[in-house]
């Protein structure tokens, strides 16, 4: 297994980390609208929460993963941008 710390970057505007739990909720809300169609949705609740903990995990098994953006001023998480690549994807993804 790869393992890691916590990750963090910062810039003026932007703070990329690791997903928390308290991102779930505007998680799977995103993957139950119409704006999840491009990511094979939408989804239910239980399918959210299998794609939000694969995205915790890769970090642990891979070393690598998704990072949520941060407003670096407000503290408010507006998205979340990061490295795919694991047993349920056929090829490496930044997304």
């Amino acid at each position: 297994m790869s393992g890691t710390g916590v990750i963090a970057l910062r810039t003026e505007r932007l703070r990329l980390r690791m997903p928390e739990i308290d991102d779930f909720a505007a998680y799977a809300r995103l993957m139950a609208s119409p704006r999840s169609a491009g990511m094979g949705g939408p989804f239910d609740l239980r399918a959210a929460w299998g794609m939000f903990c694969h995205d915790v995990a890769l970090w642990q098994l891979f070393g690598h993963g998704v990072l949520m953006i941060e407003l670096a001023e407000s503290g408010e998480c507006v998205g979340q941008v990061g490295i795919n690549h694991g047993p349920l994807f056929p090829e490496k993804e930044l997304g």
